[in-house]
């Protein structure tokens, strides 16, 4: 854990790999703007490019009636009330382009939001050119498809899925031809789109609705996650790969370690003394190393350990063991491929930083002019 760790600090410190990790959030990003966001289409508010109707059951011999309807730049406010006459009464709001056509094919979600709203359940109805309609001067030449709307109570904003519309039998029947002579729906030819209210009908009820917005927006929550995955994957490759350099690096130095500490030999102290030196020169690399450690481990105490080392050496404990450090890290600095951070991180020290501090305190220069 304690090499991970290492790693981890090592990948963050070290420029290469930031530059690496930099480049590959740029890409996702770059990747993400140019193949899959889209920007979200506005039916509503959007009185520069898109027009508003409102519709009746009148036309097909029914008795409801729009009792208001006022369109501003921020909010359409509708009353209506339905009647008796068509055999399913209905009325709504339809939204069509000034120019051309909605291109509705790249988009998966519905945003509808209200200010006031006093129905809780209606359609969606997107109508589409179908090349396979015969009859093209027909009154519902385009394809009626549609989604079934149901709002929560107190919801002001509701959410619908595209791929959840469908053409109903009834349209089929109206044009006179088979649901099996016609493919999927062509978003990308939209001619109009409404608000169709009287699924559920209150007869003879004056109601009303106050419509704030209506957006239709490609969701990309999945690829998002995706991508987040993919740079979450890189910065692991990379910690991985210096995990692995370490790894080697750690081997290596158990075969020179007692070559790199000048000053110190064993031979010099009787044999009870060898064995917590001999530890301090085997763990030096571990930043987690303390006296009260060398003494649990070796059975030394920890006042003669600390004895020993002044009088022999004229320092404290912690000194002694960054002077190994240090002498161990100048070997290390004349291995070009090796960065200030990895060797830092090699021989013990919680960070770069304290790694600069203590070896120009020992050795009077930085480690980047031995480099």
């Amino acid at each position: 854990m304690q090499l991970v760790k290492r790693a981890f600090y090592t990948t963050v410190s070290s420029l290469r790999d930031q530059l690496y990790f930099i480049a590959t959030i740029l890409l996702s990003l770059c990747f993400y703007f140019l193949f899959l966001y889209e920007k979200p289409l506005n039916i509503f508010p959007n009185t520069d490019e898109v027009d508003v109707e409102a519709y009746d059951d009148r036309i097909d011999h029914g008795n409801s009636k729009v009792r208001t309807f006022q369109w501003t730049d921020s909010l359409i406010t509708f009353q209506y009330e339905l009647d008796r006459g068509f055999s399913h009464p209905y009325t709504g709001l339809t939204f069509f382009p000034k120019s051309g056509m909605f291109n509705l094919d790249n988009f998966n979600k519905v945003e509808i939001s209200f200010l006031e709203n006093s129905e809780d359940n209606f359609f969606l109805s997107v109508n589409t050119e179908d090349p396979k309609v015969i009859n093209k001067k027909h009154r519902l030449a385009q394809r009626r498809s549609h989604l079934h709307v149901k709002v929560k109570d107190a919801s002001k904003r509701v959410v619908v899925n595209l791929s959840d519309l469908i053409t109903p039998n009834w349209w089929y029947e109206v044009i006179g031809q088979s649901p099996n002579e016609f493919d999927d729906i062509d978003l990308s030819k939209t001619g109009s789109m409404q608000l169709t209210i009287g699924v559920s009908p209150r007869i003879n009820h004056l109601e009303t609705i106050k419509l704030l917005s209506i957006k239709i927006y490609k969701d990309n929550t999945v690829a998002i996650f995706i991508l987040v995955g993919f740079v979450v994957l890189a910065l692991f490759v990379l910690v991985f790969i210096n995990w692995l350099r370490l790894y080697k690096l750690s081997k290596t130095q158990i075969e020179i370690k007692y070559k790199a500490v000048e000053g110190t030999d064993i031979g010099e102290v009787d044999k009870y003394d060898q064995s917590f030196l001999e530890y301090i020169h085997t763990h030096y690399d571990d930043p987690d190393l303390t006296l009260t450690r060398v003494a649990d481990e070796t059975g030394v105490q920890e006042r003669a350990i600390s004895k020993l080392i002044l009088d022999k050496y004229n320092c404290n404990f912690k000194t002694y063991v960054n002077r190994i450090r240090v002498e161990e890290a100048q070997r290390l600095l004349t291995n070009p491929k090796l960065n200030i951070s990895e060797i830092a991180y090699s021989v013990g020290f919680n960070s770069p930083s304290a790694f600069n501090k203590v070896f120009k305190k020992i050795t009077g220069t930085t480690p980047s002019s031995l480099k």
